[in-house]
């Protein structure tokens, strides 16, 4: 019974660090650009530019006033890099909730 237990808790560090691995040694393909901002555009839309090179793009939620899937739906612009800019809009007008920029 004691070398059981030995051997149970030995599989559970081993299976920690085994998923853990994946989280501590991950990276990003490319460096996240610096600087960037996201404008919303009278409640309807948002651009997103960033002052350093690096792939970005703008995320966007907009009010869902038609349907019952949760209240909002998301929307990603164009992938942009450098200081070229990044746009999405809603569906209906006025119905921007939140704008973030996403690397």
């Amino acid at each position: 019974m004691h070398m059981l237990v030995k051997r149970s808790i030995a599989c559970v560090f081993a299976a920690g660090a085994v998923a853990a691995a994946p989280v501590a040694f991950s990276g990003t393909a490319s460096a996240e650009p610096w600087g960037c901002t996201t404008t919303p555009v009278v409640g309807t839309s948002a651009f997103s530019e960033c002052a350093g090179d690096g792939w970005h793009r703008v995320h966007i939620t907009c009010w869902n006033w038609w349907g019952s899937s949760g209240g909002f739906y998301e929307r990603w612009g164009n992938p942009a890099f450098g200081r070229q800019q990044s746009w999405s809009s809603c569906d209906v007008p006025f119905s921007l909730r939140s704008w973030n920029v996403t690397f």
